[in-house]
């Protein structure tokens, strides 16, 4: 018995107990059995498989194929194979390094790149693995070397595995964005808009801290928060924002600067829109607390509408502590006290009318507080 019969009879035997071990056994078994036994024969000893099974060992008979051995009906069936999986819930797709080898071929690695792209599923978690659970430095030449005749498929395929990124320290994303910049960015922020938990998007905070960094950070920070945003930027939960304006480890000076800056520019720009300077401080109270007053200094001296002044927000709505409230509320009216000495002419009489009410009302609360807080530590008691 030569070896390829030897081979042959033994994974017979293998497939008629079922394949035991399955996961663990075959993407080493089958890249062996090909070098003596022909794909298709081996395809028929799976037809009495499990067909997860048998999807599963397909898959990786056309991961493992060598290339002198791909046919054009070798592509067609290909082809056939991946539209019949993405109409499974669980299907299994060879990755893009392994189809490189049918990329010359009737065009067929294109074409399955384009079946995955219009895929209409809306989770398309198999996408992460299609490109790589990690891609390194290795894997970002080799994906430009595949798609660099469609660099715009390279991009569809990077900006529909967002939700499940595996572009982990934002190799990928660099080298997109360098290379295409704005047009890259603006189909970048206007995909991470419909994700549902953008703040968990391996990278993001860096990728914008990195555009504060720029000379044109404002470029690039308006057309973000127009299309993940809209016009007037409003968040509906101001947390969402937090790559956006939150600090960081990687934070510093520079960053800082910018993002005051701009928060200053957009007041300027937005002098006459209420609702949009109404969402400028949303972000200022939640994210900006130390140069809080320095804001309130730019507002005022740019407009001293009171019904503009009354729509700003001066604290965040949602707040936690541990132990007493009453430092919270202190450090509140503290901040009304000094909001108070820059609201200085005839201009602002209805502004400081505004604000002494408002710490009546802080007062007023803090007393009930004191009282609540003195009968809870007694119940504890």
């Amino acid at each position: 018995m030569n070896d390829r019969n030897l081979f042959k009879n033994i994974f017979e035997i293998y497939v008629k107990e079922k394949c035991p071990y399955a996961f663990s056994i075959l993407g080493k078994v089958i890249p062996f059995l090909l070098e003596y036994v022909n794909a298709n024969d081996i395809k028929l000893m799976l037809n009495n498989l499990d067909e997860n099974l048998k999807n599963y060992a397909e898959c990786l008979i056309y991961s493992f194929s060598k290339e002198e051995s791909i046919t054009e009906e070798c592509c067609i069936d290909l082809i056939n194979f991946i539209k019949y999986q993405l109409q499974k819930e669980i299907c299994y797709i060879p990755n893009v390094y392994s189809l490189a080898k049918y990329k010359n071929i009737q065009n067929t690695f294109y074409k399955i790149v384009e079946l995955l792209i219009n895929d209409k599923r809306e989770d398309k978690e198999y996408l992460c693995e299609f490109i790589g659970h990690y891609i390194d430095q290795d894997n970002i030449n080799k994906l430009f070397d595949l798609f660099k005749d469609r660099i715009e498929l390279l991009e569809k395929l990077y900006l529909l595995q967002l939700e499940n990124n595996a572009d982990y320290e934002n190799l990928l994303f660099d080298k997109l964005f360098n290379d295409n910049n704005i047009n890259f960015w603006d189909k970048y922020t206007k995909r991470i808009k419909g994700l549902d938990n953008i703040e968990n998007i391996h990278g993001l905070r860096k990728i914008f801290n990195n555009i504060w960094h720029r000379t044109d950070y404002d470029i690039y920070i308006n057309k973000a928060i127009e299309n993940i945003y809209g016009d007037e930027f409003y968040i509906s939960s101001i947390e969402k924002a937090s790559f956006i304006f939150g600090n960081s480890q990687e934070s510093d000076d520079t960053i800082s600067r910018n993002k005051q800056n701009w928060i200053k520019q957009i007041l300027k720009n937005s002098s006459l829109n209420k609702r949009k300077i109404s969402n400028i401080f949303d972000i200022i109270v939640h994210y900006f607390e130390k140069e809080k007053i320095q804001y309130f200094q730019e507002l005022i001296n740019l407009i001293t509408d009171i019904d503009v002044f009354k729509s700003v927000p001066l604290f965040t709505y949602n707040y936690s502590w541990s132990g007493s409230e009453l430092p919270i509320i202190d450090k509140r009216i503290n901040f009304l006290y000094e909001l108070l000495n820059i609201l200085v002419g005839s201009n602002f009489i209805e502004h400081r009318c505004y604000i002494k009410q408002y710490i009546e009302n802080l007062k007023e609360e803090r007393k009930e507080t004191e009282i609540r807080e003195y009968i809870q530590n007694i119940d504890i008691l």
